[in-house]
């Protein structure tokens, strides 16, 4: 059984879901440690151990200790099986815990099942780090349909934090293979598009953030469309997205409002973390870089991508990887929080359907 410290690089939940994902692939069983061990609050939270409940499951695996606040998970796959499956977030605990996080744990899961699966995943869909819908949904899945990934995402009902209760639906099918990419020219910048969403409050605010945004964008030159979006959700709340399409990556951008911030001050952020992306020979944001890591691996041959900035989250995934297959050679151009160039060179995952 492979070990995996739970506190190593970033130490927080992203190594429990990478960890997860790859013991599934690979079919290798894992104790992972230390969970989420540089956190003030180490240990699982509902979403985490959601994800090694809703896996265990997928996988007709064993899992124990996945329950929350637990510092050790011990998790055992077995054949991934397709289904229509149901997992809310809020059984285990009431909280705004991230679906798309989720999401993102289990796709790489029922790639390689037999049939079409169906997920319905209830929880927050708009919370602090974590990616919003839109993310999942307009640069995620379309960067990775390039691979070969075909999976498509519908929102049902926004959640936000504290309570979350959103729901998001997913249909995710069998990948025959996943190709080889190289993601180090973005191109020309081919489109902008900005939504701003609120849930439950005066329809000012979006309206505000929508006119910010566009103001800032056209000061600085750059020809952007937008709309606003009266979001159905239980609880109240608010944010905008960029959405920016290069001749050859997509990249996105979001800021969550809240309490005593100003709508001006969400569409100030936003366009500062865009320009400052923009400004720079990044291809893809580094978010979408430390994601990719997984496919790569997969992938039937060299992969390659160009991030603004190297992040921990990415360095880590590629140390998670490293455990589960040490013949795995990849090189990282550049320092942690400067841009970079990543170079995967696959192993040979046998990436079949399974039984």
């Amino acid at each position: 059984m492979l070990e995996v410290d739970g506190s190593f690089g970033e130490g927080g939940g992203q190594i429990l879901r990478t960890t997860l994902a790859l013991s599934v692939i690979t079919e290798i069983p894992v104790r992972i440690y230390n969970i989420r061990g540089r956190r003030p609050r180490p240990g699982l939270r509902p979403q985490h151990a959601l994800a090694a409940r809703a896996l265990a499951e997928i996988s007709r695996g064993k899992v124990r200790g996945a329950d929350p606040g637990s510092e050790e998970v011990i998790f055992e796959p077995k054949k991934v099986k397709s289904n229509d499956y149901v997992f809310d977030i809020a059984e285990l605990e009431p909280t705004s815990g991230s679906t798309t996080l989720l999401f993102q744990c289990i796709l790489p899961a029922l790639l390689i099942a037999k049939r079409t699966s169906t997920l319905t995943l209830k929880g927050g869909t708009h919370v602090e780090w974590s990616p919003p819908f839109q993310y999942i949904s307009e640069v995620f899945l379309p960067m990775v349909q390039k691979l070969g990934v075909d999976s498509r995402v519908l929102i049902r009902q926004y959640g936000w934090y504290p309570r979350g209760e959103g729901e998001i639906i997913a249909l995710v099918n069998p990948a025959t293979e996943i190709e080889a990419f190289d993601f180090t020219q973005r191109g020309e910048l081919k489109e902008i598009h900005g939504k701003s969403f609120s849930s439950n409050l005066p329809y000012h605010i979006p309206e505000r953030q929508r006119n910010r945004v566009m103001g800032l964008m056209e000061t600085h030159g750059y020809d952007i469309s937008f709309t606003t979006t009266e979001a159905p959700a239980i609880s109240a709340g608010t944010g905008s997205f960029l959405f920016v399409r290069y001749e050859n990556s997509m990249v996105g951008f979001t800021i969550l409002g809240r309490r005593g911030k100003r709508a001006e001050q969400v569409a100030e952020e936003i366009v500062s973390e865009f320009m400052e992306f923009d400004r720079s020979e990044g291809v893809i944001d580094p978010y979408m870089a430390d994601q990719l890591v997984l496919y790569a691996i997969m992938a039937n041959g060299p992969c390659r991508f160009k991030t603004h900035r190297i992040s921990q989250h990415l360095t880590t995934n590629l140390w998670v990887c490293k455990q589960f297959l040490p013949d795995l050679e990849f090189e990282i151009q550049g320092e942690v929080e400067e841009p970079g160039i990543v170079e995967i060179r696959p192993t040979g995952i046998e990436f079949a359907a399974a039984l």
